[in-house]
């Protein structure tokens, strides 16, 4: 499975999604990735085994300067990365959901239509 991107902006979507796994989880966390094809699409998966996230905090996930409600006040950031993730995923044609549930960890997953060639 092959997909075209934008390497500039895929890489900052993949810096995004892992920068979050890693910034409100402490030491010890798991944190995987997984890339696989399913069908006619490329699927990537980043998961961790963290803190997780509450219904608010998914249901606007992928809003502008938003920062979950169990994010912690010292993590440095704007609440821009994930709005920027989601954007870059959809100019790429590909859907992004989140499955995550407070003390069970986080798992984001891509998938992209192979043969797409992004116009950004």
């Amino acid at each position: 499975m092959q997909i075209s991107a934008n390497a500039k902006w895929f890489q900052r979507l993949l810096d995004n999604l892992i920068s979050n796994a890693v910034k409100p989880n402490g030491p010890g966390t798991q944190i995987r990735l997984r890339v696989s094809g399913e069908g006619a699409d490329a699927v990537i998966e980043i998961q961790d085994d963290g803190i997780g996230m509450d219904d608010e905090t998914k249901a606007h996930l992928f809003d502008r300067y938003y920062r979950g409600t169990s994010t912690d006040e010292g993590i440095d950031g704007m609440g821009l990365g994930m709005s920027i993730a989601y954007a870059v995923v959809t100019a790429h044609k590909g859907t992004i959901t989140v499955d995550s549930a407070p003390g069970k960890g986080t798992r984001i997953s891509l998938a992209f239509p192979g043969e797409f060639s992004p116009r950004i």
